[in-house]
């Protein structure tokens, strides 16, 4: 009878100690550690909690129990980034759950960020730690000012971009403050070279733009081109596209014709240096045929302005003897080249004189009875 009821009392003093324990372990504040690998895997945070397990904070549902989860999850003390149901107190980083992406500074998200910030996707601009996904702008952090589209930092972009302080220029996303570009030029013999972003010009000044207007600035220097020489509308088209002045091709059109040009005028002028030396005001030598070439194919003046120009140089031709004033042309077309010939020869023979003949002809478009006229007037 002892016997047995030794053997009934630790029976029950067992039940008693596994009663108790069991009572402690469902009471206790603190969950049983469990690996990643052995817990229920979840993917959203909706539901969850950071509870403190040990020297662990883990993620538990809304029963209670813990679970795999990677992502940000939340608690009474803040967000939190958690790393296979652990919370990483290391993380630095951008992190995402349901909610949206989030600036975490070691292990908890900031909602004071309101930076750029990087992670394996690109940099970021948060505003109050979260990423909105549709800021647009210049915005910065500790390595510059930067370019974002859609809250992303877009390492593509050059140009020109804005934010409440202004306009700046960007290369590569980066707002660079040693660029300089002039638009407008300090002195009168002084290139400009603005930059051009999207049909604008900007002044850049240690990497600050300011807009201007480029249209009064092309047409002055259409006015300054047509002074120093007269051209035709086409080539000084063509010589404002060129590199050292570098117009578009629109911009250049806009200045040629709205600087008050005329071309017609301007072709004139360009035939008065063809046919008259500058110093003395004496003939060149120059043919109608060949005046007529070099105007319209070389120069590039359209056929009814040089049309106009000729006219007008054989109705201001004195006396109107406009067959002497070409022949006179001839005439010192050909001294010139028969003081070529005895410079090199000594002596002309007959056959230099019809060579001579020949070229006022073939090569400097006089009629035949020009170049007869003129090799005939040559002072041997």
């Amino acid at each position: 009878m002892t016997s047995n009821w030794k053997t009934v009392r630790n029976t029950l003093v067992w039940l008693i100690v596994a009663m108790i324990t069991m009572g402690i372990v469902i009471s206790s504040p603190y969950i049983m550690k469990s690996s990643a690998a052995s817990l229920p895997t979840v993917k959203s945070c909706k539901g969850l909690t950071v509870q403190k397990s040990g020297k662990d904070w883990v993620t538990v549902n809304a029963k209670g129990a813990q679970v795999n989860y990677t992502g940000v999850a939340s608690n009474n003390l803040g967000w939190w980034r958690v790393e296979n149901g652990k919370v990483n107190f290391k993380a630095t980083g951008i992190y995402q759950n349901d909610y949206g992406w989030w600036r975490v500074e070691t292990g908890k998200v900031n909602f004071k960020a309101n930076q750029i910030y990087q992670n394996s996707f690109g940099w970021w601009k948060t505003t109050d730690g979260k990423v909105l996904f549709n800021e647009n702008g210049v915005f910065q952090n500790s390595m510059g000012w930067w370019k974002v589209k859609d809250s992303k930092v877009d390492f593509s972009f050059t140009g020109i971009a804005s934010n409440k302080n202004g306009d700046w220029y960007v290369k590569d996303g980066k707002v660079r403050f040693d660029a300089n570009f002039k638009a407008v030029p300090e002195e009168e013999d002084e290139p400009f070279h603005p930059y051009r972003y999207n049909g604008d010009w900007y002044d850049v000044k240690t990497g600050a733009a300011t807009k201007v207007d480029w249209k009064p600035i092309v047409v002055d220097v259409v006015k300054a081109t047509e002074e120093d020489y007269p051209i035709s509308r086409k080539l000084l088209i063509q010589e404002l596209q060129a590199e050292d002045i570098g117009l578009t091709e629109a911009e250049a059109t806009y200045g040629a014709d709205n600087a008050g040009v005329d071309y017609t005028e301007a072709c004139k002028n360009c035939a008065v240096e063809y046919l008259v030396v500058d110093e003395d005001l004496t003939d060149t030598g120059i043919s109608r045929a060949f005046l007529i070439d070099a105007l319209q194919n070389y120069e590039l003046f359209t056929k009814e302005e040089v049309d106009a120009t000729v006219k007008w140089v054989e109705d201001g031709v004195p006396d109107k003897n406009v067959d002497q004033f070409w022949k006179n042309h001839a005439k010192v077309a050909a001294q010139d080249l028969y003081d070529v010939f005895k410079e090199e020869k000594k002596t002309v023979t007959d056959n230099d004189f019809k060579e001579i003949q020949e070229v006022l002809v073939k090569e400097l478009l006089f009629t035949d009875a020009q170049a007869k006229y003129g090799v005939d007037n040559i002072t041997k």
